[in-house]
């Protein structure tokens, strides 16, 4: 079996298919800790807060889930990759406008306290853009679609959870201490 590009894109987005399904079910167990990180922020008036801190976990599980649903059922739609996408883009451009406006703020990502840093903004970038790249290359599934046979589908997945593993911890190891 030798790797794609296409592989290494898919196994890139559906790693940040897999944050998103760990920070909406972490955003979802304890909705307060959202609403508490969103207030530390200061970044937005308290009627903008609340309606983000009750709809941002239900989604990011349902854009993330999509994802990987897409991906195991062998679907061809670009939607669920289009929409993490536009998600992670989103992410990235509040996370860099919190780090200049409050910096040492807490990023809350993953429902901790750990401050906003260059990695979170980082990781956000990237799955933006293989996001973005799996939507146009129609990873899911369909014509033309790779890698094709369950085995090289596995693979993927795999390399999806190493990745999300590494990018989950290296903003939390890098960040700078409170």
């Amino acid at each position: 079996m030798v790797l794609t590009g296409t592989d290494v894109v898919a196994a890139v987005a559906l790693a940040g298919s897999l944050l998103l399904v760990t920070a909406g079910a972490t955003h979802l167990r304890a909705p307060r800790d959202l609403a508490a990180v969103l207030a530390a922020q200061r970044l937005l008036a308290p009627r903008p807060r609340r309606l983000l801190a009750a709809v941002l976990g239900p989604g990011q599980l349902i854009i993330g889930m999509a994802a990987l649903l897409t991906w195991v059922l062998d679907m061809a739609t670009r939607a669920p990759f289009a929409a993490q996408a536009g998600l992670y883009a989103a992410f990235a451009g509040y996370l860099t406008v919190l780090l200049r406006r409050r910096p040492g703020a807490p990023c809350g990502c993953f429902g901790d306290d750990s401050p906003t840093g260059v990695p979170a903004i980082v990781r956000a970038t990237i799955a933006a853009l293989a996001s973005g790249l799996a939507a146009g290359l129609s990873v899911g599934g369909g014509a033309g679609s790779s890698p094709a046979e369950p085995l090289g589908r596995l693979a993927a997945l795999a390399a999806a959870a190493i990745i999300a593993a590494i990018a989950w911890l290296l903003p939390q190891l890098l960040a700078p201490k409170r």
